[in-house]
C-alpha cells in the first residue's frame, strides 16, 4: 500500500500537463508548487516530470535544488545546477530529483545544442554558472571532431586563464545572458527548468528567476517552482521575504500562477482514501475516517503512519494478499505527530544506522557517504553498503543521489526522502554533539575535496562556524565572499564578508585576528565600491574601520589598500583636503616599503589632486615620477590589490595635462599609448577610464568625433561591466560632441541623463567639468540664460571644492555667453580673468583659447591692437600641434589682423 505514495493528485497533474502542452507550443508557461512541508511538492514535480518525459520524447528536465544551510549565501544555487545538468554533468549534481534514466541520456546528447548556446549567447556563465573546463572534457568524449563552438570555448578558456582578475560583467548581463541561453536551447528542444524549495533561495537567484521567467513568454519553456508558504510569511528576520515581490510581480504577468497543494477537507479526504486503496484492501469507511482525522490528511503524516502500522502489525495481508486490520487494534496508541512516527522509525534503527544518519542531518538534506566513513572512521564500502540496502532500500528513508568523481577521490551522494527525517535527526542531537560533528564533517569534506575546497566554501564555512572553528570559518568567508564579488552577485558578498566579521570577533584578539579582519573590511570595501560607487556612505564606515585596523598591522600593502580606499572616497565626494592627507601617508607608507606598485599609485593620486587644484606642473611631475616606478609585467598585482592598473590610469591623465600645458602632439601620442597599453592588458576597468580620459582630451582638442567614438567605447563596456560612473561621465561627453556635431537637443538630453546618475550615485568629482559641458551645449543651442546659469553654478562649485582643472574653461564659457547676450564689457572682464587663472595654472593651451576668444570680441568692437601682441607671443610659444583646432584658428585670426591692417596702412 505504501509504495504508492503520489495519489490523488490527478488534477494538479493535469493543470501542469495543460502548461506544457502550452510551452511546447512556444508559449512559456510559469508555476509555482505552494504547500507545507510533506504536502507533496517534490513528489508532484517528481511525477509530472515522469510522466511528461514518457509523452514527449524530445523533452529534457533540469532540476536545481535550493539549499536550507548555504542556499540564501549561495550566489545562484540551483541555476547553477541547472545549467550542470544542461550541459551533460549529470552525476555531480546534488539537485537532481528526476530519477530517469532516459532523461539523463537526454541531457547527456543535449550538451551539443547547449555548448553552443553557451559559447555564441553566454560566454560570461561559464566559470560563475557552470566550468568551461568540463564542457570541454564532456564534449570530447561524444564528439568524434571539433564543432566550430568547442573551438570557441577553448579560445575563451585560455583567454579566462590569461587573465584571472579581469572583472565580471554586470549582474543584469549576467542574468540577460542566462536568459537568453535558456530561448535559445529550447528552439531546439523544449525545456522543464524546475527549482525545488525556493524559500531557501539567493538573491542573485530570484533576481535570475523573475527575469527568466519574463523573457520567457514566447519560448518553448516551462518554469516550475516549489515553496514552502509559511516560510515566505515568516519573511526574513525584519524583512520580507524576497520570493514574496518576485510572485506579486510575476502574477501580474501570468495570472494565477501559484499551485496550492494545502488541500480543502474534501481534497484531504479523497487523498486518504485514493492512498488506502492504492493496494488492494478490506479496510472500511471507519477505518479511513479515522486515519483522516489523525492526520488531518497531511501527505508525508498519512504515509508515514501507514508504513508505522504496517511495521507494528496493526495492518496484516492475508493470504489471498489484501489488507486488513488487526483486531484490538486502538488508534491512541500511535503518534499524533509526524514526528511521533518519524521518532518511532528512527528509534527502530540499529545504532551504527542510526547514528550514520545522524552523521549525514548534519552535514544536510543532502549528504555524503565518504564523510560519515571519515567521521565514523569506518570503511567506505561498508558505510555505502548500510546507506544503499538498509536505510534506503529497507527502511526507505533516503534515496541514492548519485556518484560524483572529484578527481581520483568518488564521492557518493545520498538524500533524505524527506527533509523532516533530517530536521529530527538533527534536532535530537545536543549541543555539544553538533559542535563536535559540524566540526568533524567540516574537516572531513575538507580533507575530500583537497584543492577543491574552495568550490564548497559557503558550505565548509557554515560547518565551521556552528563548531566555533572561528579560524577556518573565517577564512572560508572569504573565499565565499571572493567567489561570490567574481561571479558579480554582489548581495552574497557583502553578506559573506559582514558574516564574516561578526566571527572574527570571537578570535582572541593578536596581530593574525587583525590581519584577518582587515582584509575582510577591504574586501568589503572594495565589494561596496563596485557595487555602490566609491562615494556611498559605507564605504567610508568600512574604510574607517579599515584604517583603524591598518595601524595595528604597519607597513603593508593592506593598510596601503586601506588608506587608498578611504581618500577615493573621500575624493569621489569631492573632499580633496581630506584625500590629500591620505594620500601623504600613502606615499610615505610607499617610500618605506620601496614597493614599485604601491610608488606607482601614491604619486599617481598625488598628482591627480595636483592636477585637480590647478597645479598643473607639479602634478605632471608626480604623474612622471608615477611611470618611472610602474613595471607593467606588475599588472595582475596592481588589479588583484587595487582593482585598476595605475600605469594605465597616470599615463592617461598625464596626456589631458600634457596638453594643458602647452604640447597638443605630445599629449596625443602618449594619449594613443596610454589607449594601446589598456588594450594589451585587457582589464576593463582601466580601459574604461583610459577611454573617459582620452575621450577628455579630444574634447579639449576639439575633435568632437574622436571624442563621441571614444566615449561610445567606453560607455559600451561600462554597460557591460556595470560600470556606471564612468558610463555617465561618457554619456556627457558623447552629449557634447553630439552637440559640437550639430545635434544639439538629442546633446542635451544625454548630458542630463549623465547628470542625474552622477547625483544618484553622490558623486562630485569633476562635477565642475561636467556642469561646464552642460554649460557649452546649452550656449551651442541658443539657451544662453541657462548657459550662463550653469557655468556660475559650475564656478560655485570650483569654489566650494577647490577643483580648478576646468575653471578657465568655465569662465571662457561663461564670457562667450555674455557676449551673446550683448554684455561686452562684461564679457570682456570676464575673458581676461580666465586667463589669468590660466597663466597662474600654467596652462599655455587655455590661455590661449581664451585669449582667442577674447581677441574675436576686441575684433568685433573694433579695438583688438591692445591683445594682438599677447597672443602673437603666446602662439610664438608654441613649438607643436599646429594642425590642432585651437592653434589653426588663432593663426587664422592673426593672419586676418595682419592682412586687414596692412590693407588698411596701404590705404
Amino acid at each position: 500500500m505504501i509504495e504508492h505514495t503520489f495519489v490523488a493528485r490527478e488534477g494538479e497533474l493535469a493543470h501542469l500537463d495543460n502548461l506544457l502542452k502550452l510551452s511546447i507550443q512556444g508559449h512559456g508557461q510559469i508555476c509555482f508548487i505552494a504547500g507545507e512541508a510533506g504536502a507533496g511538492k517534490t513528489a508532484l514535480l517528481s511525477a509530472f516530470a515522469s510522466r511528461a518525459l514518457s509523452k514527449h520524447h524530445d523533452l529534457v528536465i533540469a532540476v536545481g535544488t535550493c539549499n536550507s544551510h548555504t542556499g540564501i549565501s549561495d550566489p545562484y544555487l540551483p541555476f547553477r545546477e541547472i545549467l550542470a545538468m544542461l550541459t551533460g554533468d549529470i552525476e555531480g549534481q546534488l539537485g537532481q530529483r528526476i530519477p530517469s534514466s532516459e532523461n539523463t541520456t537526454r541531457l547527456k546528447s543535449f550538451l551539443r545544442i547547449s555548448g553552443q548556446a553557451i559559447v555564441e549567447l553566454g560566454p560570461d556563465l561559464l566559470d560563475i554558472f557552470v566550468p568551461g573546463s568540463g564542457i570541454i572534457t564532456r564534449a570530447g568524449a561524444f564528439l568524434a571532431e571539433k564543432v566550430g563552438w568547442l573551438k570557441k570555448l577553448e579560445i575563451i578558456e585560455k583567454q579566462k586563464k590569461a587573465s584571472p582578475t579581469r572583472p565580471q560583467k554586470d549582474p543584469s548581463r549576467i542574468v540577460e545572458q542566462y536568459s537568453g541561453v535558456i530561448q535559445a536551447m529550447a528552439t531546439n528542444q523544449p525545456l522543464i527548468i524546475a527549482i525545488d524549495d525556493l524559500q531557501w533561495s539567493d538573491p542573485s537567484s530570484l533576481d535570475l528567476l523573475f527575469q527568466l521567467a519574463r523573457q520567457i513568454r514566447n519560448s518553448r519553456v516551462l518554469l516550475v517552482g516549489t515553496f514552502r508558504p509559511e516560510d515566505i510569511a515568516i519573511g526574513r528576520g525584519e524583512v520580507r521575504h524576497p520570493l514574496a515581490p518576485v510572485l506579486g510581480e510575476l502574477k501580474r504577468y501570468y495570472g494565477d500562477i501559484v499551485l496550492d497543494l494545502d488541500q480543502s477537507e474534501a481534497e484531504r479526504r479523497d487523498f486518504v482514501w485514493a492512498l488506502v486503496d492504492a493496494e488492494p484492501n478490506l479496510l472500511d469507511d471507519r477505518f479511513r475516517e479515522e486515519l483522516l482525522h489523525h492526520t488531518s490528511g497531511q501527505a508525508l503524516f498519512t504515509v508515514e503512519l501507514l508504513r508505522e502500522m504496517q511495521e507494528r502489525g496493526d495492518l496484516q495481508k492475508e493470504e489471498d494478499g489484501l489488507w486488513y486490520q488487526r483486531a484490538g487494534f486502538a488508534w491512541e496508541d500511535l503518534p499524533s505527530r509526524v514526528e511521533g512516527v518519524i521518532e518511532t522509525r528512527i528509534g527502530r534503527l540499529d545504532p551504527d544506522d542510526r547514528q550514520a544518519l545522524h552523521v549525514g542531518s548534519v552535514e544536510g538534506e543532502t549528504f555524503t557517504s565518504e564523510v560519515i566513513a571519515k567521521v565514523q572512521k569506518t570503511d567506505p564500502r561498508e558505510i555505502i553498503r548500510r546507506l544503499s540496502r538498509d536505510l534506503a532500500s529497507r527502511h526507505q528513508l533516503i534515496v541514492t543521489e548519485g556518484v560524483q568523481q572529484l578527481g581520483s577521490q568518488r564521492i557518493s551522494r545520498y538524500r533524505f526522502r524527506h527533509v523532516l527525517f533530517q530536521k529530527y535527526l538533527y534536532s535530537v542531537l545536543d549541543e555539544a554533539e553538533r559542535f563536535y560533528l559540524h566540526e568533524d564533517v567540516g574537516t572531513a569534506l575538507e580533507e575530500l575535496y583537497g584543492e577543491r575546497a574552495p568550490e564548497i566554501s559557503v558550505q565548509l564555512s557554515h560547518h565551521f562556524t556552528q563548531s566555533g572553528n572561528w579560524e577556518k570559518a573565517v577564512h572560508y568567508l572569504l573565499i565565499a565572499g571572493n567567489q561570490a564579488h567574481a561571479a558579480s552577485a554582489y548581495r552574497e558578498a557583502i553578506d559573506a564578508y559582514t558574516q564574516g566579521l561578526k566571527v572574527v570577533k570571537e578570535i582572541p584578539a593578536d596581530a593574525s585576528r587583525s590581519l584577518k579582519e582587515l582584509m575582510l573590511y577591504l574586501s568589503l570595501g572594495n565589494t561596496l565600491m563596485t557595487a555602490k560607487g566609491a562615494a556611498d556612505k559605507r564605504v567610508e564606515e568600512v574604510f574607517s574601520k579599515a584604517i583603524d585596523l591598518s595601524r595595528q598591522v604597519e607597513d603593508t600593502p593592506q593598510s596601503f589598500v586601506a588608506i587608498r580606499g578611504l581618500s577615493l572616497h573621500s575624493k569621489m565626494r569631492g573632499e580633496y583636503d581630506v584625500s590629500k592627507v591620505f594620500e601623504k601617508q600613502m606615499l610615505n607608507m610607499a617610500e618605506n616599503l620601496q614597493d614599485p606598485m604601491l610608488l606607482t599609485e601614491a604619486h599617481r593620486l598625488i598628482a591627480e589632486s595636483l592636477v585637480s587644484e590647478g597645479t598643473f606642473d607639479t602634478g605632471k611631475e608626480h604623474y612622471q615620477q608615477a611611470l618611472s616606478f610602474y613595471q607593467s609585467a606588475l599588472h595582475p598585482k596592481f588589479t588583484a590589490v587595487l582593482g585598476v592598473d595605475s600605469g594605465v590610469i597616470a599615463q592617461s591623465q598625464l596626456a589631458y595635462f600634457t596638453w594643458s600645458l602647452g604640447y597638443p602632439e605630445r599629449a596625443i601620442s602618449i594619449g594613443h599609448e596610454a589607449l594601446k597599453l589598456a588594450r594589451e592588458l585587457d582589464h576593463p576597468f582601466s580601459l574604461a577610464i583610459a577611454l573617459d580620459t582620452i575621450s577628455a582630451l579630444y574634447h579639449q582638442l576639439r575633435d568632437p568625433q574622436t571624442c563621441r567614438n571614444l566615449a561610445q567605447e567606453c560607455s559600451n563596456l561600462s554597460i557591460e561591466y556595470g560600470f556606471s560612473f564612468w558610463n555617465a561621465r561618457a554619456c556627457m561627453r558623447r552629449g557634447w560632441a553630439l552637440a559640437m556635431l550639430d545635434h544639439v537637443n538629442e546633446g542635451i538630453d544625454l548630458i542630463e541623463e549623465g547628470l542625474a546618475t552622477y547625483h544618484a550615485l553622490g558623486s562630485n568629482i569633476s562635477m565642475p567639468c561636467m556642469w561646464t559641458l552642460h554649460a557649452e551645449a546649452q550656449l551651442i543651442a541658443g539657451h544662453y540664460e541657462d548657459c550662463c546659469s550653469t557655468a556660475e553654478e559650475a564656478l560655485r562649485t570650483v569654489e566650494r571644492l577647490n577643483e580648478r582643472y576646468c575653471e578657465v574653461e568655465t569662465h571662457r564659457i561663461r564670457a562667450d555667453c555674455l557676449a551673446q547676450q550683448g554684455d561686452l564689457a562684461g564679457a570682456q572682464s570676464v575673458y581676461r580673468h580666465a586667463i589669468e587663472v590660466a597663466q597662474s595654472q600654467k596652462a599655455k593651451s587655455l590661455e590661449l583659447r581664451a585669449r582667442l576668444h577674447l581677441m574675436r570680441l576686441l575684433i568685433e568692437e573694433g579695438d583688438p591692437e591692445k591683445e594682438i601682441s599677447n597672443l602673437e607671443q603666446l602662439y610664438r610659444w608654441f613649438q607643436e600641434g599646429f594642425d590642432t583646432t585651437d592653434l589653426k584658428e588663432v593663426k587664422a585670426v592673426l593672419e586676418e589682423y595682419h592682412l586687414s591692417h596692412h590693407r588698411g596702412g596701404e590705404a
